[in-house]
């Protein structure tokens, strides 16, 4: 009798599993389409490796050809403006790890001027 209701119990418990499971999976599946860039970007949010300090960022940034629009949250998280998709593999080759779109509602940079919007 004892076996029965610790199984019972296994079995509420591992009831909860999947649609908390299928919960995450929706919630990441939308963050992920929401930063995802659009075939017109232009506005790019682009993370280099954890601990590049922002001048050299910058001037990564300088040789790609990309402009800069503003710095991020961190150092290595920056707003840049690429043209063309020569400059986006450019900063591929100078190390950017990711490309997020520029152009969510949430971001602190206006991306048409290059100005901080403090009102955020």
């Amino acid at each position: 009798m004892l076996f029965w209701k610790n199984t019972a119990r296994r079995l509420a418990r591992s009831a909860y599993a999947l649609p908390i499971c299928l919960a995450f999976a929706g919630l990441t599946s939308l963050a992920v389409l929401h930063v995802t860039p659009e075939p017109g970007d232009t506005a790019f949010t682009i993370i280099f490796p954890p601990g590049t300090p922002f001048e050299e960022v910058a001037v990564r940034l300088q040789k790609a050809g990309a402009q800069l629009l503003g710095p991020g949250a961190q150092d290595n998280i920056v707003v840049a403006r690429l043209i063309n998709s020569h400059h986006k593999d450019a900063l591929r080759a100078e190390g950017a790890l990711l490309f997020l779109s520029a152009n969510t509602t949430s971001l602190c940079v206006d991306t048409t001027t290059g100005t901080e919007n403090r009102a955020l």
